[in-house]
Parts: C-alpha cells; sequence; structure tokens
C-alpha cells in the first residue's frame, strides 16, 4: 500500500480539499490511500464551508480535523505541504521523512517536468513519486503563486500555498483554486 499524507495548518480546508481531489484522481489505483493532517490543529474541527460547497458531492461526508503525528509521518510513503514552514515541521519531527517532504507546488512542478522527461511513465508511477521527485529536487524552479488577495499584493514565497481563512470568501475561493490545480498537475490531469 502507498501512504500519501497532505498537511496544512489545520487540516480543515486546504489539506481535507487536496486530499479528496488527489483520492478522486488516483481512484483507479487501489493501492494508494491517502490521508491528510494539520500540523497546528486539535482534532475534531469540520472541513470549512469554502471547501465543501467548491468539493459538492465529492466532499469528504465526515471529515474531522487531526493533528499530524510521528506515526503518521513515518507511515508515509509521500508527504505534501501547503507551505514551506510546514515540510520544516515535518522535518523537524521525523527527520528521515525530509527526502519524501515537499510543498504541493514543488511536487507538482517536478512532477509536470518528471512527465516531460518520460520519467513517470510506468502504469505504477504514483510509486516511483518519491524517489523520481527527490532526482530532480533542486533541478526545477518551484513556482511563486498570486497573491489570492488580489494582484496588486504581489507575489507569494515559493511553493507557497496561502491559507485562505480570514481573507473572505473570493480570495479564500482562489486559494482553493491554487491547490486545485497543482493537485491536477501532480496527478498528470492539467
Amino acid at each position: 500500500m502507498f501512504q500519501m499524507l497532505v498537511l496544512c495548518q489545520a487540516n480543515v480546508c486546504r489539506s481535507p480539499f487536496a486530499q479528496t481531489l488527489l483520492a478522486n484522481a488516483l481512484s483507479g489505483d487501489p493501492g494508494v490511500r491517502i490521508a491528510s493532517a494539520g500540523v497546528q490543529t486539535r482534532p475534531g474541527y469540520e472541513l470549512c464551508q469554502v471547501a465543501g460547497r467548491l468539493l459538492g458531492t465529492a466532499a469528504p461526508a465526515e471529515h474531522l480535523s487531526r493533528p499530524v503525528s510521528e506515526e503518521l509521518v513515518m507511515g508515509s510513503d509521500l508527504i505534501l505541504t501547503m507551505e514551506p514552514e510546514h515540510s520544516a515541521m515535518v522535518s523537524a519531527l521525523c527527520p528521515s521523512a525530509r527526502h519524501r517532504t515537499y510543498t504541493l507546488v514543488e511536487a507538482s512542478a517536478l512532477a509536470v517536468e518528471a512527465r516531460a522527461r518520460g520519467m513517470l511513465s510506468d502504469p505504477q508511477w504514483v510509486r516511483q513519486l518519491p524517489e523520481v521527485l527527490n532526482d530532480l529536487r533542486g533541478l526545477v524552479p518551484v513556482p511563486e503563486l498570486q497573491n489570492p488577495r488580489g494582484r496588486w499584493r504581489g507575489r507569494l514565497g515559493p511553493g507557497r500555498i496561502a491559507d485562505g481563512h480570514g481573507l473572505g470568501y473570493t480570495a479564500h475561493e482562489r486559494v482553493l483554486r491554487q491547490v486545485e490545480q497543482h493537485a491536477k498537475d501532480l496527478a498528470g490531469q492539467s
């Protein structure tokens, strides 16, 4: 079983949104399991309404937040985060997981490049991701995304998908659209 872990701050918006999109994209592979957690959360919070609305019928019926743990990290073959600080937290929790931890933005950029080079053409490509991404790490620039508050606010740091909470509905939706685009790029659906 290949285990993927998606992390964000509170595990109520970005990570369960990406988890659902990736699970749907990879549903043809029964050997892949995708989980999500938060780097600074308490257990039991429900999925945010904006993410639920955008997911529609695909929204998980009973999602409840959970904090990341050493056990979750150690049991994961690939860890995807929404911000570089989340990746640093994973590395501090489990230094041995650093080589398989990426921001979603970085992982999607590396996966697009890997596909262009023919490195993910095997039907079992998901299981190759950690090794292939690690081989290309540092060779592909990590994109800086547009600030969800609007173009005039500039760009975010490389690899960062902002937290949409507290930004208003439009900016929050922009954040989730960024998550959606990078999940599709990672899954080879763009």
